[in-house]
């Protein structure tokens, strides 16, 4: 009499569907990081990706309004926040609405009161 061998299966059904799970999860969450803040950004012929290592996040609307990490600010508090977190780098978003003269005038502000290095947000122009 023949003895037959059990072939070991391994069930991953539910291995899938919590995978699944998990990435919905990391999409939604995602989804959800993004700024509140609309700015439309000015274009840049440049493709350089320059990353800094940036923990705050300005954004200037085209109303004049101040933005740190999407929390409405006065440009005063701006400085005394940004002292209180010294050499961290700075990414300055600005509408392209804006005049030249108040984005210039705050990169000046920021130079005479912050250490840190400021990087300029643009979105990628193609030819």
């Amino acid at each position: 009499m023949k003895h037959r061998r059990k072939i070991a299966e391994l069930d991953i059904t539910s291995l899938i569907d919590v995978l699944f799970m998990l990435i919905i999860f990391f999409v939604l969450t995602a989804s959800f990081i993004s700024t509140n803040v609309t700015v439309d950004l000015p274009k840049s012929y440049n493709n350089s990706s320059n990353s800094l290592d940036a923990s705050n996040v300005i954004t200037l609307n085209k109303d004049g309004s101040v933005f740190l990490n999407s929390q409405k600010v006065s440009k005063e508090d701006v400085f005394k926040r940004l002292n209180a977190a010294k050499d961290k780098g700075i990414l300055l978003i600005a509408d392209k609405s804006l005049h030249y003269g108040t984005v210039v005038e705050f990169l000046s502000l920021l130079q005479k009161n912050c250490t840190a290095s400021v990087g300029l947000v643009t979105t990628f122009a193609e030819e």
